[in-house]
């Protein structure tokens, strides 16, 4: 009964999507930009615009974690352990339901290719600080050249694959990190560069900064508390005894991580353009509590959008995301984003949660009716496809059985097919 269902539902919904009012990669016929042979961004007529590259307005309405996906047991039991069988499938069940873009997590290194109708984001982190590494999550010296040749090959090694590829929209950089500062006694980013030794390319550099900064060694010595009277006696110091609620002192860290961060993003930028001149830059997938503006300024010169993970709250939160608007003038890509509903086996679900599959549809409708109206917004894309169930649901749109959530795929078909029509220009049929 439910393959029924789903057949039924694919073969409406395609029709609802039809290929004649898009071009290969999903853009609009209607909203004419600049065909430049990639996917790449544009204003037009007060609104931003990711442009197909045919050139066309495309709104990018996507699903995360496709390959987390693929480690479920539906993909043994339903396709013979087959990834690409499964991927096959998945892609022709997003489109059915008004989707086009297969978000982060859809590549590992080891395996960069998209089925053909979906364009795709590429994740490359050469930093270990996002908020869900746990026991991975570490600080580096982005100034030691040995983290910086490393990273230059990691980056490489993703961007030398898909370079050519024109389904690609981009690049992501490191999930939800850690920017902002501690102040009760956990280990930061200041924390572990004052803890380096004095030869440490770091040290070096947080010492230089602080001279600069202070006007003297006597001054930082005097400051921090730390017996010096040279640079040197400053770089070998590691136990500062510091008064982490000083505010001068809190002033200082936070301009220094914001050259940490300079360093990191140019570092960033230049190894994906040596590999890649043509695709776009998201840079970090900041989450909606740690985008502190001296970081989204550093990052500025070098992404060509804003990535974020807004909070999981049943309203679209405008006064956030106009600040950061406000600040970045660049157009901002939600890149992980929920509303969900508990079922009778996972009452508790990840994301907002709402009493009934209609109630989180009629959440979801609202919060991008409201996210669309602003004038910035590229696209929203939905965690997850599959259900990955562990103390807390992370709900998909298909049940771990390969079953769709009947009611969403349904009510999502509907919403995604009246935003097309609103933003695309184009008449109901």
């Amino acid at each position: 009964m439910k393959t029924t269902i789903l057949v039924t539902m694919l073969a409406t919904t395609s029709a609802a999507f039809g290929q004649e009012r898009v071009d290969r990669y999903g853009g609009a016929l209607s909203v004419q930009g600049k065909a430049t042979g990639f996917f790449s961004l544009a204003r037009l007529d007060d609104r931003w615009w990711l442009v197909t590259p045919e050139g066309h307005g495309f709104v990018s309405m996507g699903v995360v974690h496709l390959r987390q996906s693929q480690r479920s047991p539906l993909v043994q039991q339903r396709y013979g352990g087959d990834p690409k069988a499964f991927m096959a499938d998945a892609a022709a069940n997003l489109r059915a339901w008004g989707f086009n873009t297969a978000g982060y997590g859809c590549t590992y290194k080891d395996a960069l290719e998209i089925p053909e109708p979906l364009p795709y984001l590429v994740s490359i982190e050469v930093l270990f600080t996002s908020m869900w590494r746990g026991g991975e999550f570490h600080y580096d010296d982005v100034f030691d050249s040995a983290w910086q040749r490393a990273a230059r090959e990691e980056i490489a090694a993703f961007c030398r694959p898909v370079r050519d590829d024109r389904a690609l929209i981009g690049y992501y950089l490191t999930d939800t990190p850690a920017w902002r500062l501690k102040r009760r006694g956990e280990g930061d980013w200041l924390t572990y560069y004052r803890s380096l030794p004095a030869d440490a390319p770091g040290k070096r550099r947080y010492v230089e900064f602080l001279v600069e900064r202070l006007g003297s060694v006597e001054a930082v010595a005097g400051r921090y508390g730390v017996k010096a009277d040279t640079a040197e006696g400053l770089r070998a110091a590691t136990g500062w005894s510091i008064d982490l609620a000083d505010r001068q002192i809190l002033a200082d860290d936070e301009a220094f991580v914001a050259v940490i961060a300079q360093e990191y993003y140019r570092l960033c930028h230049e190894a994906i353009r040596a590999n890649d001149r043509n695709h776009l830059i998201f840079g970090d997938r900041y989450f909606d509590a740690d985008i502190p503006e001296t970081i989204l300024q550093a990052a500025l010169p070098y992404v060509d959008a804003i990535a974020i993970q807004p909070p999981a709250k049943a309203q679209f939160a405008r006064p956030l995301f106009d600040k950061v608007y406000a600040v970045a003038g660049k157009p901002i890509l939600i890149c992980d984003f929920a509303m969900n509903f508990p079922t009778p086996e996972y009452p508790k679900v990840m994301w907002a949660s709402f009493p009934t599959e209609d109630a989180a549809a009629d959440a979801y409708e609202a919060w991008l009716r409201d996210a669309f109206a602003t004038p910035y917004i590229l696209g929203v894309h939905r965690c997850t496809y599959v259900d990955q169930p562990k103390n807390v649901l992370k709900q998909g749109l298909v049940r771990l059985d390969g079953t769709p959530y009947e009611t969403t795929v349904r009510r999502y078909a509907q919403v995604h097919r009246a935003l097309y029509e609103r933003l695309y220009g184009w008449n109901s049929k």
